[in-house]
């Protein structure tokens, strides 16, 4: 981060709605890749692997890439989330 982000961030304020805004985003980071590769994933079996047609190989690629990819970048995220979360004076003053 540069120094007019750090500065942003050192305000107590400003950190604790940053915090906020992630944890309100957390269930739409994780949820969305885990349903897109679903899809795909879906879509290869059915119309790929169930009738013989390697076309949709290429979704399953995506697929696993996703999928990987967000439990990799997910576990992380998610704890420290947690850890923030437990310190409780992150959240509880909130100014509107």
């Amino acid at each position: 981060m540069n120094k007019q982000n750090m500065e942003y961030m050192k305000k107590e304020n400003n950190y604790a709605k940053v915090i906020r805004t992630e944890i309100l985003f957390m269930p739409f980071l994780i949820v969305t890749p885990f349903i897109v590769s679903t899809l795909l994933l879906n879509s290869w079996y059915t119309q790929g692997f169930s009738m013989n047609n390697s076309s949709y190989d290429g979704e399953l690629i995506i697929g696993i890439i996703i999928l990987v990819g967000n439990i990799i970048f997910d576990i992380p995220f998610i704890k420290s989330l947690k850890t923030i979360r437990k310190q409780s004076h992150y959240l509880t003053n909130l100014k509107p």
